[in-house]
């Protein structure tokens, strides 16, 4: 089997990973001693060493089955042949209850990971930075030596960050050409099956398995790696991928969990941080429609107040006249004619005010209607006829 996917994601700390890790494969050399023995009895299939434990309780279930059924018939049976085949059932029987037991523990771990995790990543603010950290915290925490997270798009993956212990320059590389090599969510691809399940898998020989995206398996020399779904309110965002590149090591379904918990963890972190980053923008948004509110309070302040008839029009400054004598712009109307015609662009002028962009062009507007103008470059020259000098009404 050259993928596996797990039904649940599980916690361990990195101290515990090995021994959790020495006890699965003792128990696995268990399971497997007990089915070659029943090899001789019945047609047992035995699990090849890539195949993943947590997928072992088939073959024990069929095998205790053909156990029972022949011992049933008991057609040809010796006592001793009987009695062996007593005992290797029983004994196959107690290995797969204690199997349930282990995934009973499995799924215990994947809750206490969750909250393990949660101060550790928790710290970063921002979504980019959030997900730099969570590259750095997966390798720490999961024992990884590199992890790629990838964000989805549609149709495809694409790189988001990357982490590779003591490899920073390679990393950046490795992050930048599967920048540039999306992974395609095909029918069939591995990927495609993680985010379809929302499942942790492992992948045990990505260079022959036409699941595996290789130009990035390529790229990166991984010979084997797992991958989890990042789940943010319920819809599947993105994927974190790991592997052992460093060590020489194969993952199995203790890395494949474990990165499976992470996953889960980073997915409730970054839609945390979404609505942070939403309410900052919302926030932003009403500093901006409060400054709005100041200036037109303030324009009304400054402007002529005539009760009983318009304002006539200014028909437009004639030689001689005294600068701004019936001038009908406001102060700060005045404030930013004179900034436009320095050459100021609207965002200059709104930073120049602290003032809104959109409250800025509002300005401008008004400006060309009082003052009979069609453009910048005429508003600019009725400033410069004053010399530019601005006065208030009637001075």
């Amino acid at each position: 089997m050259a993928t596996s996917f797990a039904p649940v994601t599980r916690d361990t700390t990195s101290a515990e990973f090995e021994a959790q890790r020495r006890a699965d494969t003792v128990f696995e050399r268990r399971i497997r001693a007990a089915l070659d023995q029943a090899r001789a009895y019945v047609d047992a299939v035995a699990p090849s060493p890539a195949q993943p434990l947590d997928s072992i309780d088939v073959c024990l279930e069929e095998t205790v089955e053909q156990l029972q059924e022949r011992l049933a018939s008991s057609t040809g049976l010796e006592a001793a042949d009987y009695a062996e085949m007593t005992r290797l059932a029983f004994e196959l029987l107690a290995l797969n209850n204690q199997y349930q037991k282990h995934v009973f523990s499995q799924r215990l771990r994947a809750l206490g990971m969750l909250q393990q995790l949660s101060p550790s990543v928790g710290d970063s603010a921002g979504v980019e930075k959030l997900l730099h950290r969570a590259a750095m915290d997966a390798c720490d925490t999961c024992n990884f030596d590199r992890i790629l997270i990838f964000r989805l798009d549609e149709t495809h993956l694409a790189a988001q960050a990357a982490y590779f212990r003591g490899h920073e320059a390679w990393a950046c590389d490795a992050r930048d050409f599967a920048r540039a090599h999306p992974i395609a969510l095909d029918r069939g691809r591995f990927e495609s099956e993680v985010l379809r399940r929302r499942t942790a898998g492992l992948v045990l020989d990505p260079r022959d398995d036409p699941k595996a995206n290789h130009p990035i398996v390529t790229n990166t020399q991984s010979f084997s790696y797992a991958s989890a779904p990042i789940v943010s309110g319920g819809v599947a965002i993105g994927t974190v991928h790991g592997d052992m590149h460093f060590s020489g090591r194969r993952v199995d379904v203790v890395d494949r969990d474990s990165l499976g918990a992470f996953a889960a963890t980073l997915g409730s972190l970054l839609e945390k941080a979404l609505l942070v980053d939403r309410l900052y923008a919302q926030r932003d948004r009403a500093r901006a429609l409060l400054r709005a509110s100041e200036d037109l309070i303030r324009e009304f302040s400054d402007g002529d107040i005539r009760m009983g008839s318009s304002a006539p029009a200014s028909p437009g400054p004639e030689a001689g006249d005294p600068p701004y004598a019936d001038s009908p712009l406001s102060g700060r109307e005045r404030e930013v004619l004179a900034l436009l015609a320095g050459g100021a662009t609207n965002a200059a002028i709104a930073r120049r005010l602290v003032l809104s962009e959109g409250t800025v062009k509002s300005h401008v507007k008004r400006i060309f209607r009082k003052l009979r103008v069609g453009n910048r470059a005429e508003a600019a020259a009725w400033f410069t006829r004053f010399d530019g000098h601005p006065h208030s009404p009637g001075r």
